[in-house]
């Protein structure tokens, strides 16, 4: 279990596939961001903006880049995030 330190999340990065067959990672074709999946949120993140699942887009050089118990992972600063989706 991981859990994000101070004003991080955790996230899972998404991965979009195109009608070529070539997968990118996270990136949705209409807007070209990457997006993800909130798995955690760190302590000093206000609860009302995000919850466990939500969908977001952020920025597409951000966060680092983990592997834990085998799976990718992504940590992000809260400014990070450009947009929840509702």
């Amino acid at each position: 279990m991981l859990i994000p330190i101070g004003n991080r999340i955790i996230v899972e990065q998404k991965k979009e596939e195109l009608s070529s067959s070539i997968i990118l990672d996270g990136l949705d074709d209409d807007m070209l961001l990457p997006k993800g999946n909130v798995l955690a949120i760190g302590n000093d993140v206000p609860k009302e903006l995000f919850s466990v699942g939500d969908e977001i887009y952020f920025s597409e050089l951000s966060g680092e880049r983990i592997k834990h118990d085998g799976e990718q992972y992504l940590i992000l600063k809260l400014g990070d995030v450009i947009a929840k989706i509702c």
